[in-house]
């Protein structure tokens, strides 16, 4: 039950602007259940909105010897969990850094939360937290699943509408020092698709059924055990089975020279 459903009226911290400080504060405020500003709301929106346009829609992500990434999937609102891994992982740093893998909303009540924090944290740590678009993160979905009307309660349309902007401009996926390929969905329905394509991809657009396949595919698909491909249930992509993982890998061009020894973890 969210805090408008119960009665209860919302608390919002006084205007503080963006900073690497004020976002510590909102993290601690945010477990009062108080949320910064609608000034400061929109400020980090906007701007992170424009850092990630700045970014091309396939990264190519370079850890450095010795530093750590964390890559953590589907969060869906659950803001409680986030503070867990934040907790346990360390703050983020060019040692410590963190790629969040896409759908960071709806389903949990606490998406508000959620989708700020990891967007503050870009805004405040641009070069140790990362953000690769999930499905969730679209208009249509937060339409169905909860975000939007969260959002509506605890700020109004317009803070909807820059989280919606600043979701178009996430990249679609992340290439880890040449040789690993993180991504919210899956491989492609079809062969013979190479990293140039990916990247060439319009991302800055809702992916809906005037969108490109291939889009949909690295944001809706899923592996399965068996082999080859099959229509997903979930109606956008497709399941695709190892030996599609494997032939899609070797048509990569990855670089052949040694790598930088990082540490992962996956949560």
């Amino acid at each position: 039950m969210t805090a408008a459903q119960a009665g209860v009226r919302q608390r919002y911290l006084p205007r503080m602007g963006v900073f690497q400080d004020s976002v510590q504060q909102w993290m601690e405020a945010m477990q009062q259940r108080i949320l910064p500003a609608k000034e400061d709301a929109a400020e980090v929106l906007m701007r992170a909105a424009e850092l990630q346009q700045q970014q091309p829609t396939l990264v190519k992500l370079q850890v450095p010897v010795g530093a750590t990434l964390h890559v953590v999937g589907d969060l869906h609102g659950q803001f409680w969990d986030l503070l867990h891994i934040l907790q346990i992982c360390g703050d983020p740093s060019p040692q410590n850094q963190y790629l969040f893998n896409g759908d960071f909303v709806d389903r949990g009540q606490y998406s508000v939360e959620v989708a700020l924090l990891l967007l503050s944290l870009k805004v405040a740590h641009p070069m140790a937290v990362h953000l690769n678009r999930g499905n969730h993160e679209a208009a249509r979905m937060n339409a169905l699943y909860g975000f939007m009307q969260e959002t509506e309660q605890k700020y109004n349309i317009e803070i909807f509408r820059l989280f919606t902007e600043a979701f178009k401009n996430l990249p679609l996926a992340t290439v880890v020092n040449e040789s690993v390929f993180v991504v919210h969905g899956g491989l492609s329905s079809k062969d013979g698709v190479l990293l140039r394509d990916i990247a060439a991809l319009d991302r800055r657009r809702e992916p809906d059924e005037a969108a490109e396949q291939l889009m949909l595919d690295l944001l809706w698909s899923d592996p399965m055990d068996s082999p080859g491909r099959q229509p997903s249930p979930r109606g956008g992509g497709v399941l695709f089975g190892p030996d599609v993982t494997e032939s899609s890998s070797a048509g990569w061009v990855f670089s052949q020279s040694p790598k930088p020894k990082e540490r992962q973890s996956v949560f």
